[in-house]
């Protein structure tokens, strides 16, 4: 399983983790992240970036239980080779799921709220973490196919489940804060009460 990184333009997402026969076999996924059409601006980018943060979080949420597992293994000499890299297989498609989500959010970036570019900016730098973590991992693995249990393997699943606790804390926050904004809006519409009061 080899890894190779995916540049994406704009520069927000260093990397993204593929493996090689997929990036041989087609074109690479790039982000043409840029400002929306003028004909865009009806749509409702907050919105979709709101729900983007929540699916990034449940994301986020699956890479941090396979990072957690992979550490409860890795001290484990009966666990196969295959068994650790169908872990990080598995998180590297849902690290790439992540990059396709962040991808959009790149695009949209313009036309949300200041506190959803700080939160895109964030999942950006917690993907491209995830992404490097993981293929640190998959090359120690590769190399070292008998040492999962060396430190810096398990420091490789530390990290990611570090990096993934942080990255669902922080899109769990973004996401309740925006139920939280709307509910506020919805309660002043209906109590007529101006936003300075």
């Amino acid at each position: 399983m080899k890894v190779t990184h995916i540049l994406l333009s704009g520069g927000a997402l260093a990397a993204l983790v593929m493996s090689a026969p997929q990036a041989q076999a087609g074109k690479l996924h790039e982000c043409a992240a840029g400002k929306p059409t003028a004909e865009s601006y009806t749509w409702n980018f907050k919105g979709e970036a709101n729900q983007i943060f929540q699916d990034v979080e449940l994301d986020a949420r699956q890479v941090m239980d396979h990072a957690d597992h992979i550490k409860s293994i890795s001290m484990d000499t009966y666990v196969s080779r295959a068994d650790h890299a169908d872990a990080l297989d598995t998180m590297k498609v849902e690290i790439n799921d992540m990059g396709a989500k962040l991808c959009r959010l790149e695009t949209i970036r313009m036309a949300v709220a200041p506190w959803q570019q700080a939160e895109i900016d964030r999942i950006a730098t917690a993907v491209r973490l995830m992404a490097d973590n993981t293929e640190d991992a998959i090359h120690f693995l590769n190399a070292h196919q008998q040492w999962t249990w060396r430190a810096t393997y398990r420091k490789y699943a530390d990290n990611l489940y570090s990096q993934a606790r942080s990255l669902v804390n922080s899109t769990r926050d973004a996401v309740t804060y925006a139920k939280v904004s709307h509910e506020d809006r919805t309660l002043r519409q209906r109590l007529g009460i101006r936003k300075s009061s």
